[in-house]
């Protein structure tokens, strides 16, 4: 008649209770106890409905780190969060502070992705980042233009009152578009402008900067989608390097955990196992992985190229948005000399290129002037961006001097100083890259971001660029994605659609009833 409980069992996280009982059948001790195995059962399986939910980040770009991170800070500590990130070497995407190729390097002369921050912004997460972790930020300085077939150059106001011009022919060509409610190519609706507009400066100079402008100079950039406004701001960069604004989001601020980040996981499948109700990711190496929710952070080019499979396949309205987004190129060149020869009182060096000549890096930063190092960081785009990684070292070393003596004082002049670096990126043959980002193409909807932003429930998220307008600004618009994809998750949103559509399901049962 003994009532001897064997075994008690306290897993990691959820400590469950199990009275194990060796008992008479005739004593009353045997109907204690099963009542007392009754109630722990029912307190285990309260237990076990607050298991944490496994989520799976594909991709540690900033978006999916943002995601993340808003996951793991969540007060219920129900998520169990792990970053599947490509490479082997770090995390990123597309921001990269690659300090090993530099010699003593501080950090943003150092930045091939990611190197400016809008200050236009309205509550900016990246400027927030900065200031909660106490990152040191400067701003660039003015700018100077320079217009080398007709020997001037144009600074402080006057190279302001230029460039407001500009802002005004854009803004006018938008607006005039936008009134018709027809998109048409960014670039039609500029050259319509420009024909009928009033030049109060130099229209020449006007419109060579409005030619090369990267989004006029794409045939099918959308006007309706275009925002003059958001193309002004970006001034100010991260002193130490912006992957230090990653390393804030992965190490947390405060009181914040760390994220789990698996590095050289090469992911190749996304699976949903109905019957378990889970998601299998398998990667190239043919591990496979579990989880209750999968976040897709990959970059929109790796998604356009089917790298990543999925099974079942993703409904169809989904890989028609993809494939109806641009893609552009664009790379950095940073370059090193033995000490500036650049004037210092300047922040961005810009010029013109004559119609008809293909523009090569018109526009470089002066690192001297925000960090003390004598470093140029020149940016380009399309056609000659994708040129700039098949092009030999030592030819792009005599491009990058002719391009500077046209900006500088002529090409005997650069040559008097010793070139330390010359340092590229790759984004366009990076196959975790495939080029720099999305844009709206002339003639997408809003239903397409409405597509692409949308969970396939109830198990895929979506993170990145690529899903919404405001995304495919930078680092911060790509930031906010991630914070969105996590708060569908956190507000129940596949939930709710799965309760609308087993109701709809059950009206149109009901009226066929009724009418049967």
């Amino acid at each position: 008649m003994d009532f001897m409980p064997i075994g008690f069992i306290y897993p990691e996280r959820w400590k469950c209770l199990w009275c194990i009982c060796v008992v008479e059948m005739e004593n009353i001790l045997f109907w204690t106890c099963l009542l007392l195995l009754v109630y722990r059962t029912d307190v285990c399986k309260a237990d076990t409905a607050h298991k944490p939910k496994e989520v799976l980040v594909i991709g540690g770009g900033i978006s999916g780190l943002a995601a993340a991170r808003k996951l793991v800070n969540h007060p219920s500590q129900m998520f169990d969060v792990t970053v599947l990130e490509a490479r082997k070497e770090r995390y990123g995407g597309r921001v990269w502070t690659n300090r090993k190729l530099f010699k003593k390097p501080l950090g943003a002369e150092t930045d091939l992705g990611a190197l400016w921050i809008n200050s236009k912004v309205k509550d900016n997460p990246i400027l927030a980042i900065t200031r909660k972790g106490e990152l040191e930020t400067k701003v660039s300085g003015p700018i100077q233009l320079h217009v080398p077939e007709a020997d001037k150059i144009f600074k402080g106001d006057e190279a302001n009152k230029i460039f407001t011009e500009v802002f005004s022919i854009m803004q006018s060509a938008v607006d005039k578009v936008k009134a018709t409610g027809v998109d048409i190519p960014l670039q039609k609706a500029v050259e319509d402008e420009i024909s009928g507009h009033s030049f109060q400066g130099d229209r020449a100079i006007i419109t060579s900067i409005l030619r090369n402008h990267n989004a006029v100079s794409k045939p099918d950039y959308s006007t309706v989608h275009f925002d003059p406004v958001k193309q002004f701001g970006w001034n100010t960069i991260v002193v130490d390097g912006y992957d230090q604004v990653l390393d804030a989001i992965v190490s947390g601020l405060g009181s914040e955990l760390p994220l789990s980040i698996s590095l050289n996981q090469i992911v190749r499948q996304i699976k949903i196992d109905s019957k378990k109700k889970k998601v299998i990711v398998r990667t190239k190496d043919l591990n496979q992985v579990s989880a209750d929710l999968v976040i897709v952070a990959v970059p929109v080019g790796v998604l356009r190229s089917e790298a990543v499979l999925f099974e079942p396949v993703l409904p169809k309205e989904w890989y028609k948005a993809v494939k109806e987004l641009g893609v552009y190129d664009s790379q950095k060149v940073i370059v090193g000399f033995s000490e500036a020869f650049w004037p210092s009182d300047a922040g961005v060096f810009t010029m013109t290129t004559p119609e008809g000549e293909e523009p090569f890096i018109q526009t470089w930063f002066n690192m001297q002037n925000l960090i003390d190092r004598p470093f140029l960081v020149g940016s380009l785009y399309d056609g000659a961006a994708i040129n700039l990684e098949q092009t030999p070292i030592e030819e792009l070393k005599e491009l990058v001097i002719k391009t500077l003596g046209k900006l500088f004082g002529g090409e005997d002049l650069v040559r008097q100083y010793n070139l330390t670096t010359i340092v590229r990126s790759q984004w366009t043959g990076d196959p975790f890259s495939m080029g720099s980002g999305a844009y709206p193409r002339t003639g997408n909807g809003e239903d397409l971001w409405e597509t692409l932003s949308s969970p396939v429930c109830p198990y895929i998220y979506f993170a990145g660029d690529y899903t919404s307008l405001d995304g495919m600004v930078g680092a911060h618009g790509s930031y906010n994605t991630g914070i969105r994809a996590a708060e569908q998750i956190l507000n129940g949103r596949c939930e709710r659609e799965l309760k609308r559509q087993q109701k709809r399901k059950e009206e149109k049962e009901k009226n066929r009833r009724q009418k049967g």
